[in-house]
Protein backbone atom coordinates (compact mmCIF):
# COMPACT_ATOMS: atom_id res chain seq x y z
CA UNK A 1 0.00 0.00 0.00
CA UNK A 2 1.34 3.43 -0.96
CA UNK A 3 2.05 6.13 1.56
CA UNK A 4 -0.74 8.21 -0.05
CA UNK A 5 -3.25 5.38 0.36
CA UNK A 6 -2.26 4.87 3.98
CA UNK A 7 -2.65 8.59 4.66
CA UNK A 8 -6.02 8.63 2.86
CA UNK A 9 -7.32 5.66 4.83
CA UNK A 10 -6.10 7.21 8.08
CA UNK A 11 -7.89 10.47 7.23
CA UNK A 12 -11.10 8.54 6.51
CA UNK A 13 -10.77 6.76 9.86
CA UNK A 14 -10.39 10.00 11.80
CA UNK A 15 -13.26 11.56 9.84
CA UNK A 16 -15.49 8.62 10.76
CA UNK A 17 -14.52 8.98 14.42
CA UNK A 18 -15.29 12.70 14.27
CA UNK A 19 -18.72 12.07 12.74
CA UNK A 20 -19.47 9.41 15.37
CA UNK A 21 -18.45 11.68 18.24
CA UNK A 22 -20.36 14.61 16.76
CA UNK A 23 -23.48 12.45 16.48
CA UNK A 24 -23.10 11.44 20.11
CA UNK A 25 -22.83 14.99 21.39
CA UNK A 26 -25.56 16.29 19.13
CA UNK A 27 -28.16 13.59 19.58
CA UNK A 28 -27.55 11.75 22.86
CA UNK A 29 -29.84 13.37 25.40
CA UNK A 30 -30.74 11.75 28.69
CA UNK A 31 -33.89 13.87 28.98
CA UNK A 32 -35.44 12.13 25.96
CA UNK A 33 -34.98 8.54 27.14
CA UNK A 34 -38.28 6.79 26.56
CA UNK A 35 -40.11 9.87 25.24
CA UNK A 36 -42.90 8.46 23.00
CA UNK A 37 -43.79 11.82 21.44
CA UNK A 38 -42.28 14.22 18.90
CA UNK A 39 -42.32 16.94 21.54
CA UNK A 40 -38.84 17.54 22.99
CA UNK A 41 -38.48 17.69 26.78
CA UNK A 42 -36.60 20.90 27.54
CA UNK A 43 -35.49 20.17 31.09
CA UNK A 44 -33.50 17.48 32.86
CA UNK A 45 -35.29 14.75 34.87
CA UNK A 46 -36.67 16.01 38.16
CA UNK A 47 -35.40 14.48 41.41
CA UNK A 48 -36.50 14.17 45.01
CA UNK A 49 -35.91 17.37 47.00
CA UNK A 50 -33.82 17.22 50.15
CA UNK A 51 -32.65 19.59 52.83
CA UNK A 52 -34.29 22.77 54.08
CA UNK A 53 -33.73 25.66 51.68
CA UNK A 54 -33.57 29.17 53.07
CA UNK A 55 -35.55 30.37 50.06
CA UNK A 56 -36.85 27.89 47.51
CA UNK A 57 -36.01 25.03 45.17
CA UNK A 58 -36.28 25.38 41.41
CA UNK A 59 -36.08 23.21 38.30
CA UNK A 60 -35.28 25.07 35.08
CA UNK A 61 -34.89 24.55 31.36
CA UNK A 62 -31.47 23.22 30.42
CA UNK A 63 -28.84 25.54 28.88
CA UNK A 64 -29.37 23.83 25.52
CA UNK A 65 -32.87 25.30 25.28
CA UNK A 66 -32.37 28.24 27.61
CA UNK A 67 -30.40 30.16 25.01
CA UNK A 68 -28.95 29.77 21.58
CA UNK A 69 -29.00 30.77 17.94
CA UNK A 70 -30.52 28.45 15.33
CA UNK A 71 -31.33 26.08 18.18
CA UNK A 72 -35.11 26.04 18.11
CA UNK A 73 -37.37 23.04 18.59
CA UNK A 74 -40.85 23.75 17.29
CA UNK A 75 -42.55 20.99 19.32
CA UNK A 76 -41.56 21.05 22.99
CA UNK A 77 -42.94 19.98 26.36
CA UNK A 78 -42.40 20.58 30.08
CA UNK A 79 -43.66 18.49 32.98
CA UNK A 80 -45.62 20.35 35.66
CA UNK A 81 -45.22 18.28 38.84
CA UNK A 82 -47.58 17.86 41.79
CA UNK A 83 -46.58 20.00 44.73
CA UNK A 84 -45.29 22.87 42.58
CA UNK A 85 -45.55 26.29 44.28
CA UNK A 86 -45.45 28.24 41.02
CA UNK A 87 -44.62 27.80 37.34
CA UNK A 88 -43.39 30.18 34.67
CA UNK A 89 -42.88 29.57 30.94
CA UNK A 90 -41.56 32.31 28.67
CA UNK A 91 -40.28 31.93 25.09
CA UNK A 92 -38.18 34.67 23.51
CA UNK A 93 -38.30 34.91 19.75
CA UNK A 94 -37.40 37.73 17.38
CA UNK A 95 -38.93 36.42 14.15
CA UNK A 96 -42.69 36.71 14.57
CA UNK A 97 -43.55 33.20 15.73
CA UNK A 98 -46.53 32.37 17.96
CA UNK A 99 -47.42 29.53 20.33
CA UNK A 100 -50.28 27.09 20.85
CA UNK A 101 -50.15 25.23 24.18
CA UNK A 102 -52.25 22.64 26.02
CA UNK A 103 -51.89 20.78 29.30
CA UNK A 104 -52.20 16.99 29.24
CA UNK A 105 -52.65 16.59 25.47
CA UNK A 106 -51.26 17.72 22.14
CA UNK A 107 -52.58 21.12 21.00
CA UNK A 108 -55.26 20.81 18.32
CA UNK A 109 -54.75 24.21 16.68
CA UNK A 110 -51.80 25.43 14.64
CA UNK A 111 -49.52 28.38 15.43
CA UNK A 112 -50.81 30.80 12.78
CA UNK A 113 -50.34 34.49 13.69
CA UNK A 114 -52.92 35.49 11.07
CA UNK A 115 -55.75 33.35 12.43
CA UNK A 116 -58.67 35.70 13.25
CA UNK A 117 -60.84 32.95 14.70
CA UNK A 118 -58.97 32.37 17.95
CA UNK A 119 -58.63 34.43 21.10
CA UNK A 120 -55.02 35.43 21.65
CA UNK A 121 -53.70 35.76 25.18
CA UNK A 122 -50.59 35.54 27.31
CA UNK A 123 -49.52 34.53 30.80
CA UNK A 124 -52.20 31.84 31.00
CA UNK A 125 -53.25 30.22 34.24
CA UNK A 126 -52.79 26.45 34.16
CA UNK A 127 -56.54 25.86 34.48
CA UNK A 128 -57.11 27.60 31.13
CA UNK A 129 -54.76 25.16 29.38
CA UNK A 130 -56.28 22.01 30.88
CA UNK A 131 -58.46 20.60 28.11
CA UNK A 132 -58.21 23.62 25.80
CA UNK A 133 -55.66 25.28 23.52
CA UNK A 134 -54.08 28.55 24.60
CA UNK A 135 -52.90 30.88 21.81
CA UNK A 136 -49.98 33.18 22.60
CA UNK A 137 -48.69 36.17 20.63
CA UNK A 138 -45.73 38.41 21.33
CA UNK A 139 -46.38 40.81 24.20
CA UNK A 140 -43.33 43.05 23.74
CA UNK A 141 -39.57 42.68 23.90
CA UNK A 142 -39.90 39.57 21.72
CA UNK A 143 -41.67 37.71 24.55
CA UNK A 144 -44.18 34.89 24.21
CA UNK A 145 -45.47 34.54 27.78
CA UNK A 146 -47.12 31.10 27.77
CA UNK A 147 -47.79 30.27 31.43
CA UNK A 148 -47.62 32.02 34.79
CA UNK A 149 -49.40 30.53 37.79
CA UNK A 150 -49.03 29.88 41.51
CA UNK A 151 -50.45 27.17 43.79
CA UNK A 152 -48.80 27.75 47.16
CA UNK A 153 -51.95 28.74 49.13
CA UNK A 154 -53.08 25.09 48.79
CA UNK A 155 -49.84 23.19 49.54
CA UNK A 156 -48.85 23.20 45.90
CA UNK A 157 -50.37 21.81 42.73
CA UNK A 158 -52.73 18.89 43.56
CA UNK A 159 -51.50 15.46 42.53
CA UNK A 160 -54.28 14.93 40.01
CA UNK A 161 -53.26 18.05 38.04
CA UNK A 162 -49.63 17.11 37.41
CA UNK A 163 -49.08 16.52 33.70
CA UNK A 164 -47.16 17.41 30.55
CA UNK A 165 -47.64 20.83 28.97
CA UNK A 166 -47.26 20.61 25.18
CA UNK A 167 -46.15 23.61 23.12
CA UNK A 168 -46.32 24.22 19.35
CA UNK A 169 -44.14 27.10 18.16
CA UNK A 170 -44.13 28.58 14.66
CA UNK A 171 -45.96 30.65 12.08
CA UNK A 172 -43.20 33.23 11.66
CA UNK A 173 -39.79 33.27 10.04
CA UNK A 174 -37.14 30.62 10.81
CA UNK A 175 -35.95 31.54 14.27
CA UNK A 176 -32.45 32.96 14.55
CA UNK A 177 -32.79 33.94 18.19
CA UNK A 178 -34.72 31.62 20.48
CA UNK A 179 -34.91 30.96 24.21
CA UNK A 180 -37.14 28.76 26.34
CA UNK A 181 -37.15 30.03 29.89
CA UNK A 182 -38.97 27.46 32.01
CA UNK A 183 -38.98 27.35 35.79
CA UNK A 184 -40.96 25.50 38.45
CA UNK A 185 -40.49 26.65 42.04
CA UNK A 186 -41.05 24.90 45.37
CA UNK A 187 -41.23 26.99 48.50
CA UNK A 188 -40.43 25.26 51.82
CA UNK A 189 -44.09 24.63 52.68
CA UNK A 190 -44.70 22.81 49.39
CA UNK A 191 -41.55 20.65 49.41
CA UNK A 192 -43.32 18.00 51.51
CA UNK A 193 -46.21 17.86 49.02
CA UNK A 194 -43.82 17.37 46.12
CA UNK A 195 -41.79 14.73 47.98
CA UNK A 196 -44.94 12.86 49.01
CA UNK A 197 -45.80 12.54 45.32
CA UNK A 198 -42.24 11.52 44.50
CA UNK A 199 -42.11 8.89 47.27
CA UNK A 200 -45.54 7.31 46.79
CA UNK A 201 -46.67 7.55 43.17
CA UNK A 202 -43.94 5.66 41.34
CA UNK A 203 -43.22 2.18 40.02
CA UNK A 204 -40.02 1.57 41.99
CA UNK A 205 -40.31 -1.23 44.58
CA UNK A 206 -40.32 1.35 47.39
CA UNK A 207 -43.09 3.31 45.67
CA UNK A 208 -40.91 6.18 44.50
CA UNK A 209 -40.88 7.76 41.05
CA UNK A 210 -38.86 6.22 38.26
CA UNK A 211 -38.55 9.30 36.05
CA UNK A 212 -37.96 7.53 32.74
CA UNK A 213 -40.65 4.88 33.23
CA UNK A 214 -43.31 6.80 35.14
CA UNK A 215 -43.04 10.28 33.62
CA UNK A 216 -40.77 10.65 30.59
CA UNK A 217 -42.18 7.64 28.76
CA UNK A 218 -45.85 8.69 28.95
CA UNK A 219 -47.91 10.97 26.71
CA UNK A 220 -50.59 11.72 29.30
CA UNK A 221 -49.51 11.43 32.91
CA UNK A 222 -51.82 9.82 35.47
CA UNK A 223 -50.68 9.78 39.09
CA UNK A 224 -51.00 6.27 40.47
CA UNK A 225 -50.65 5.80 44.24
CA UNK A 226 -48.67 2.68 45.09
CA UNK A 227 -51.05 0.17 46.68
CA UNK A 228 -54.19 1.71 45.15
CA UNK A 229 -55.33 -1.58 43.59
CA UNK A 230 -58.84 -0.43 42.65
CA UNK A 231 -57.58 2.84 41.16
CA UNK A 232 -59.78 5.20 43.22
CA UNK A 233 -56.94 7.40 44.55
CA UNK A 234 -56.74 5.91 48.02
CA UNK A 235 -55.49 2.76 49.76
CA UNK A 236 -58.25 1.38 51.95
CA UNK A 237 -60.15 -1.78 52.93
CA UNK A 238 -61.19 -2.42 49.33
CA UNK A 239 -57.56 -2.64 48.32
CA UNK A 240 -56.87 -5.05 51.17
CA UNK A 241 -59.71 -7.26 49.89
CA UNK A 242 -58.19 -7.29 46.40
CA UNK A 243 -54.81 -8.12 47.92
CA UNK A 244 -56.25 -11.11 49.82
CA UNK A 245 -57.76 -12.52 46.62
CA UNK A 246 -54.40 -12.29 44.84
CA UNK A 247 -52.17 -13.45 47.71
CA UNK A 248 -49.57 -16.02 46.60
CA UNK A 249 -50.27 -15.34 42.91
CA UNK A 250 -47.10 -16.03 40.91
CA UNK A 251 -47.80 -13.78 37.93
CA UNK A 252 -45.17 -11.04 37.89
CA UNK A 253 -47.74 -8.66 36.37
CA UNK A 254 -50.38 -9.33 39.00
CA UNK A 255 -52.06 -6.21 40.32
CA UNK A 256 -51.04 -7.00 43.91
CA UNK A 257 -47.39 -7.65 43.05
CA UNK A 258 -46.17 -4.33 44.43
CA UNK A 259 -42.45 -5.05 44.79
CA UNK A 260 -41.97 -6.51 41.30
CA UNK A 261 -40.99 -9.94 42.63
CA UNK A 262 -43.17 -13.05 42.48
CA UNK A 263 -45.14 -14.33 44.26
CA UNK A 264 -47.47 -11.84 45.96
CA UNK A 265 -46.32 -12.20 49.57
CA UNK A 266 -45.64 -10.51 52.89
CA UNK A 267 -43.30 -7.98 51.30
CA UNK A 268 -46.14 -6.72 49.13
CA UNK A 269 -48.41 -6.64 52.17
CA UNK A 270 -45.86 -4.46 53.98
CA UNK A 271 -45.96 -1.97 51.07
CA UNK A 272 -49.76 -1.96 51.22
CA UNK A 273 -49.68 -1.23 54.95
CA UNK A 274 -47.16 1.58 54.48
CA UNK A 275 -49.28 3.23 51.77
CA UNK A 276 -52.59 2.93 53.67
CA UNK A 277 -54.58 6.20 53.53
CA UNK A 278 -58.09 5.10 54.40
CA UNK A 279 -61.12 5.91 52.25
CA UNK A 280 -61.27 9.43 50.84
Amino acid sequence: MSSYQQQSNLSKFFLLCLITLSSFFLFSDSTQAGNPTKYVTVHEPYTRLSGSPSGYYAFNSTPQWYSGYDNSDYLTRVFIPPGASSVDLLIRDATGNVVVARQGAFPVGEPDPNNPNVQWGYGYKLEALEGADGYVQKTGMDQLYVLKDAFFPTNGLPVDRGNWLYIKFGGGQPSWYYQIQWAVWFYPKEVNSYNYWWDNYGSNPDGSINWEKDVESVYQYHAKLKGDLDDDDDVDANDYSIFQINYKNTDSNNIANLDGRSPVDANDYAILQKRYTGSK
